[in-house]
């Protein structure tokens, strides 16, 4: 949708975080288990961003934080979908992500 509409597409994540802190995926998770910086080191960034200019913000959690800023839309798609999707993002068997075999936060 970002592209037909000219617009950068933003959806920055813990992968894109832990990418930048040079450290493994899951040790981030467990981090942010336990520190809640991580989460709002996230959302400022994701905020920082979509400031920047027009934008997708790709986000479940941070279009809240930008409501007077941003015009929302909502998706909608069966599990099937849905766990299809995540799975050609995650690079995982499609099947995997449809039974739910996921643990969350990492898919």
């Amino acid at each position: 949708m970002a592209a037909k509409l000219g617009y950068r597409f933003v959806n920055y994540t813990f992968h894109d975080m832990a990418k930048e802190l040079d450290i493994p995926f899951e040790e981030l998770l467990a981090r942010a288990r336990t520190d809640t910086h991580y989460d709002l080191e996230l959302d400022k960034k994701q905020v920082a961003i979509a400031m920047e200019g027009r934008c997708v913000l790709g986000s479940r959690l941070a279009i809240w934080l930008l409501r007077e800023n941003a015009a929302t839309v909502y998706l909608d798609g069966s599990p099937e979908v849905r766990g299809t999707r995540i799975a050609n993002r995650e690079k995982k068997d499609p099947g995997q992500a449809n039974r739910g075999d996921h643990k969350a936060g990492q898919v």
